[in-house]
């Protein structure tokens, strides 16, 4: 997390214009044509971000096992999935190897490493809370889904229920668009609702585990 809040930062203060994190996306920051003095920051730290979650999935591996093993592994996929997915789009845009002869490589990695860290999100949760039967575990695990449904509720009502189809930019503040149809707007939500769950997961697991551990001996 540490490593992705660095080369965010670096990466920002690079941008040739004020960010505008609202309305702008996070590919804007690691387009080698956007941000050119920037994208390298950013890109190299998902690079690192990927990595260390390939660490992660093996600590989480020791203690969602013992918990929910259906949603944990279902979890463990998609983690390992979305960080692939983020390690490529790192490699593809640091080096720019691959832009020129497959201009759709870079919408495609990010589209694999958005999904799949927000499932991991959603299925690691719901595998150490549900086990809780509380109000809170529940709401925890749909908390999870809110970034992501209202990313694809946006995109949904600006296809089908209006003229609209540019994609969202800057000018969209200007024109009076309202937050909640930026893309932008809701792709920031789940990026830091991801690190934010991973992080508290490291908290709730190891409490988690222990605690089943004694139901089982008790049973």
């Amino acid at each position: 997390m540490a490593i992705s809040i660095l080369g965010l930062g670096l990466s920002v203060s690079k941008y040739p214009t004020t960010y505008d994190w609202m309305y702008t996306v996070i590919s804007s920051l690691i387009s080698p044509r956007d941000n050119p003095d920037g994208y390298r920051y950013l890109a190299l730290s998902f690079v690192c971000s990927a990595i260390g979650l390939g660490a992660y999935g093996v600590f989480i591996k020791r203690h969602t096992a013992k918990l929910h093993p259906g949603f944990a592994r279902l979890g463990l996929i998609a983690l390992n999935v979305g960080a692939l997915g983020l390690f490529l789009t790192g490699i593809e845009r640091a080096f720019s190897f691959l832009s020129p002869s497959y201009p759709k490589t870079h919408e495609l990695l990010a589209f694999v490493a958005f999904l799949g860290l927000n499932f991991a999100v959603i299925f690691l949760w719901s595998s150490t809370l549900s086990l809780r039967r509380t109000s809170k575990g529940r709401w925890g695990a749909v908390l999870a889904t809110l970034p992501l449904a209202g990313a694809a509720l946006s995109q949904a009502y600006l296809y089908w229920g209006t003229s609209r189809r540019g994609w969202v930019g800057p000018s969209w503040r200007a024109e009076g668009v309202p937050l909640y149809l930026s893309f932008a707007f809701w792709q920031w939500l789940v990026f830091a609702a991801i690190f934010i769950y991973l992080y508290l997961l490291l908290w709730i697991l190891p409490l988690n585990s222990s605690v089943n551990s004694k139901v089982k001996e008790n049973s």
